[in-house]
């Protein structure tokens, strides 16, 4: 997770976050963002994972800036449900898709 800390409390820019061409390169597909961030905020995006799963990656930002990023599973009868991950898997996710995440978190963030 350190490789993400750069990008805490950098601002996010919301129209970058919704361009679907680069979302979808990046495997990555948005499932909820706010038309515009209020104080308190969260965009939730899915990629598919191991055996047809998907990650769940809820991002909280505050005042525009990215202060959280957490990474959840759901559950494959109920995609609504999101479990936490656990560390083990959480490492084995950024062995295959940490680069992608990277990429992801580099377009989406207004980090200079």
């Amino acid at each position: 997770m350190q490789r993400f800390k750069p990008f805490l409390n950098q601002p996010v820019n919301l129209a970058k976050a919704q361009e679907e061409a680069t979302l979808t390169r990046l495997g990555i597909t948005a499932t909820y963002l706010p038309e515009q961030l209020e104080e308190f905020d969260e965009m939730e995006f899915r990629t598919p994972w191991q055996d047809q799963q998907e990650v769940v990656l809820t991002i909280a930002t505050e005042l525009g800036r990215i202060k959280r990023v957490m990474f959840g599973l759901a559950d494959r009868q109920n995609p609504e449900l999101v479990r936490s991950m656990q560390q083990e898997q959480l490492a084995a996710l950024l062995a295959e898709k940490g680069d992608q995440l990277l990429a992801f978190f580099e377009h989406i963030s207004q980090r200079a």
